[in-house]
């Protein structure tokens, strides 16, 4: 017995290691496994709480499952790399190939596709809700934009600069459109930096997050 106890715990170690233990949620009926990237795993303690807030103040997608940088989780102060899995509250009940999706992503002209993602009516409104959720002024101001598409999914980013009354932050965004068992999801990546070095970084890990989400289904 002692000797199966070494072994599960070597393996437990080593999937720690790798990156390879999974979360998972349900929509609609479907179990979904989100392998955790590494270096990720799910909130703790005061940080549920304001995972809990964040997903609030994003009433047009339901946020299914928030990831957050452990280390520096364990430190105490802000994350700045986190991941959120979401689906557009309009899109729960729909459902989708990926071929279907990633063709009429590509047949929406790129300056529209900007427009609906982030346009100034959809940062006020972000502002508002946020305000609502957290008690205090905030406003969020940015560009996101069509960067790539593969066949496993339909890709965007840019910046984001969230301002407060005690001052303001940016960082780099990628969201990654793909469907998985017929749902549409997005992958949103977060981290630090305001260049296109950081998006490209963003991009690449996003890029091989979501081919990990979509092996593990």
């Amino acid at each position: 017995m002692r000797r199966y106890g070494a072994v599960l715990g070597i393996a437990f170690a080593l999937m720690s290691a790798s990156g390879a233990e999974a979360a998972s949620f349900r929509l609609a009926g479907d179990t979904i496994a989100v392998p955790e990237p590494q270096g990720f795993c799910e909130p703790q303690g005061a940080y549920i709480d304001f995972a809990q807030a964040l997903a609030a103040a994003d009433n047009k997608n339901l946020t299914l499952l928030t990831l957050y940088n452990c280390a520096e989780m364990t430190s105490g102060g802000a994350v700045a790399h986190y991941a959120l899995v979401k689906t557009p509250t309009a899109a729960i009940t729909q459902r989708a190939t990926r071929d279907e999706l990633l063709k009429a992503m590509g047949d929406i002209p790129k300056s529209e596709l900007t427009t609906a993602l982030l346009n100034e009516q959809v940062q006020k409104e972000m502002g508002e809700n946020a305000s609502k959720v957290f008690g205090r002024n905030v406003a969020f101001a940015g560009k996101i934009v069509p960067i790539d598409k593969d066949e496993a999914a339909f890709y965007m980013g840019g910046l984001i600069t969230v301002k407060t009354n005690s001052g303001e932050s940016t960082g780099v965004v990628v969201v990654a459109m793909t469907t998985i068992k017929g749902h549409i999801l997005t992958y949103n990546l977060y981290g630090p930096g305001g260049g296109t070095t950081e998006i490209a970084t963003v991009l690449k890990q996003a890029k091989s997050d979501i081919r990990s989400m979509i092996a593990a289904n």
